[in-house]
């Protein structure tokens, strides 16, 4: 499965990426994709194994707050 997307972000300020990924929320955007929410695992290391799965949307966050850590 081949997934491509990216979004470029020009900022006036610096701001992290789930203040970003809030706004976008807050004017309609969506983490749903056909149901699930599609992202790169925590410990992918470069493979690129996209998941797509249902959970929670405050689940998703928290990978991805752990990937930023990690």
């Amino acid at each position: 499965m081949s997934v491509s997307s990216s979004i470029e972000v020009s900022l006036s300020e610096q701001i992290s990426g789930m203040t970003i990924l809030r706004k976008l929320e807050e004017f309609g955007w969506s983490y749903n994709d056909h149901g699930n929410v599609t992202f790169l695992p925590i410990g992918d290391d470069d493979e690129y194994d996209w998941q797509s799965v249902n959970i929670p949307v405050e689940e998703l966050l928290r990978i991805l707050a752990i990937k930023r850590i990690v």
